[in-house]
């Protein structure tokens, strides 16, 4: 008999339209090369994928090999993702880590943060499930992403309302989670039909009997609607499943990095 599948894919709603996502990543790179903290960050707040390469380098590497030392700091703030590899470049940077790049640079305080950042990051979906809020406020203040994506494609915030902890879905609310993060999951079923479903921290909340959190994350929606920042919702939303590439490459060697594929609404 066969065996049904499933697969996930991730969906970030809240940080821009499809319509200037290219182009606030193509800007965010000449910001970051630069060395320009303020431009770069206001970037990132406006929507600009933080996760964008050219020839094969992510934005952390780019920032150490142009020697922006204060830039790589705020995108490991901004929780780039640490293990990526070069995928092109020269034989600077040929499959080498921002870890490599600091320590041939001898950077010894950046190759400290990303260290203990890359520890807080795998740490903080084990406080969230225990329910720590002490902890996963500690490794938050440690450097830990917040909106790290846990093994089965769930939001930190997710993870905390699926397993009932409020104080922790609370925290996590106050410290700027991405309320409207969607989770899109392709199931195949023993016939083989593809069925597809999203769900969000709202929907978890109403699930799981949480009115409280659901009234937390309504609120910081409409936050974001006065920020003028589209959130669809995901019933409305078009999958967009292997449609975003990365400026100036192809998508294929960016998502050898990642588990599983982010797209902007």
């Amino acid at each position: 008999m066969q065996q049904s599948t499933s697969s996930f894919s991730v969906l970030r709603s809240r940080k821009a339209t499809t319509a200037n996502q290219e182009n606030l990543s193509r800007t965010i790179i000449l910001s970051v090369k630069s060395g320009d903290v303020a431009e770069t960050e206001d970037l990132i707040n406006k929507g600009a994928d933080i996760d964008v390469t050219e020839n094969g380098n992510n934005l952390l590497l780019l920032a150490i090999v142009y020697d922006q030392k204060d830039v790589a700091r705020l995108l490991v703030a901004r929780g780039i993702n640490l293990n990526y590899r070069s995928q092109g470049g020269d034989d600077r940077t040929q499959y080498k880590s921002a870890l490599d790049l600091t320590e041939e640079k001898g950077w010894d305080d950046l190759y400290e943060l990303i260290e203990r950042t890359s520890l807080a990051n795998k740490n903080i979906p084990m406080a969230v499930v225990d329910g720590d809020s002490k902890l996963t406020k500690s490794l938050l203040e440690q450097g830990a992403d917040i909106n790290t994506v846990t093994d089965t494609g769930e939001s930190l915030l997710m993870r905390a309302i699926r397993h009932g902890h409020w104080e922790v879905s609370e925290l996590l609310i106050s410290q700027g989670i991405d309320v409207a993060y969607v989770l899109v999951q392709r199931h195949q079923s023993a016939n083989g039909k593809i069925e597809t479903t999203k769900e969000t921290a709202r929907i978890y909340a109403s699930k799981y009997g949480m009115p409280d959190i659901i009234q937390l994350i309504d609120r910081r929606e409409g936050e974001y609607r006065q920020q003028g920042i589209i959130v669809q919702d995901p019933s409305e939303a078009e999958l967009q499943i292997n449609e975003k590439k990365p400026v100036n490459e192809d998508k294929t060697d960016s998502e050898k990095q990642r588990s599983h594929t982010c797209a902007v609404l």
